[in-house]
């Protein structure tokens, strides 16, 4: 491969809703549930993408939507590095 044709994205995928964002830090929230998310906005924009859940089966155990974290990268670049750390409060 000697290019990228559309940005790097990286999905994650939850249950949980954004509480608050900040320049590098995502916190996602649901009740008594918290998890931060921490990621380089050097290098990726986020977007959060709520999607309904239509499935009965999953009902129960989703609810009735889950949210799709998008980490969409900025540059198209071959060789960089990165992490996501996810993070009890």
């Amino acid at each position: 491969m000697t290019e990228w044709k559309t940005p790097f994205v990286l999905h994650y995928i939850t249950i949980l809703e954004e509480s608050e964002h900040k320049k590098g830090e995502l916190v996602l929230k649901k009740d008594n549930t918290e998890l931060i998310m921490q990621y380089d906005s050097e290098i990726f924009d986020v977007n959060i993408e709520k999607h309904e859940v239509n499935d009965t089966q999953l009902l129960h155990a989703w609810g009735d939507h889950i949210n799709r974290v998008n980490l969409v990268a900025k540059k198209n670049s071959l060789n960089s590095s990165f992490s996501t750390v996810f993070k009890l409060p």
